[in-house]
């Protein structure tokens, strides 16, 4: 990844070597599939980088009726591993790369990273409350109520995950919850997983 944050006097439209050894080695994708996703990137962001205000308009298009910022906000910084207010290619396909993972274990891991905000490898209610309220405004329901309802699938939430009650879900509660109890899955909103993808 140190090559990632080293791209500062890159040409962010080209494409090297060193790009496609560094996406060989972190994804699965074939060197021909790299090259198509880095053409259709390139298409879509001519300057080679995605900042965050086309990023949210992609989603106010798709989500018309609801209030983009605050979700994309949060799935943008998670993705933008270099902080530098922008996507550039690399860390576009490995965002592609991480959202696209077979396997139910592996996709609720991504989840909990995503909600994960702070990284310090639990998740917190005030961190569950945030997603939930953006997943709400995201598709639309951004009335005053909004704040209730993420209280209460919190709570539910957590009775449910938090098996030790210590007020936080570890990465492990929160796969074995999702897998022990299948009709848990409703509690959280498809959007944010349907919407995930850059």
């Amino acid at each position: 990844m140190g090559a990632l944050l080293e791209r500062d006097k890159k040409d962010y439209k080209v494409l090297t070597e060193e790009d496609i050894n560094f996406l060989l080695k972190n994804t699965s994708f074939t060197r021909q599939k790299i090259i198509e996703h880095h053409r259709n990137f390139i298409r879509d962001c001519p300057s080679g980088l995605l900042d965050k205000k086309t990023y949210i308009k992609y989603y106010q298009d798709l989500y018309p009726e609801g209030r983009a910022q605050k979700f994309c906000n949060q799935i943008f910084e998670k993705f933008d591993i270099d902080k530098n207010g922008k996507i550039d290619f690399s860390e576009y396909l490995l965002a592609m790369f991480t959202l696209s993972q077979v396997g139910l274990k592996n996709r609720l891991s991504v989840a909990f990273q995503m909600y994960d905000a702070d990284k310090n490898g639990f998740i917190d209610k005030k961190e569950l409350e945030k997603v939930i309220i953006a997943i709400l405004e995201l598709v639309g329901e951004t009335d005053k109520s909004n704040v209730t309802n993420a209280r209460k699938r919190v709570d539910e939430i957590f009775n449910q995950l938090d098996s030790n009650n210590d007020g936080l879900i570890s990465e492990e509660e929160f796969i074995q919850g999702f897998i022990n109890d299948a009709s848990f899955s409703k509690l959280m909103d498809e959007p944010y997983y349907e919407s995930t993808r850059l």
